[in-house]
């Protein structure tokens, strides 16, 4: 019984760091897409309007 108590406390832990791990990764990439759309110069349009690529990053990041 003790066993399959730190066992599954093991477990636990282990996909817990997975999970840290995965979020950090997730919000770097987030980071890394976001100043590259505020960065590219591009010009943006929805609905017809035009939108500069720094108003549509902070736009996104909302």
């Amino acid at each position: 019984m003790k066993s399959q108590l730190f066992l599954s406390a093991i477990v636990t832990l282990m996909f817990s760091a997975q999970v840290k791990a995965d979020n950090a990764v997730t919000e770097e990439e987030t980071l890394h897409l976001l100043e590259y759309i505020g960065n590219s110069g591009c010009t943006f349009t929805r609905n017809g309007k035009e939108y500069q690529s720094e108003k549509v990053r902070s736009h996104i990041q909302r």
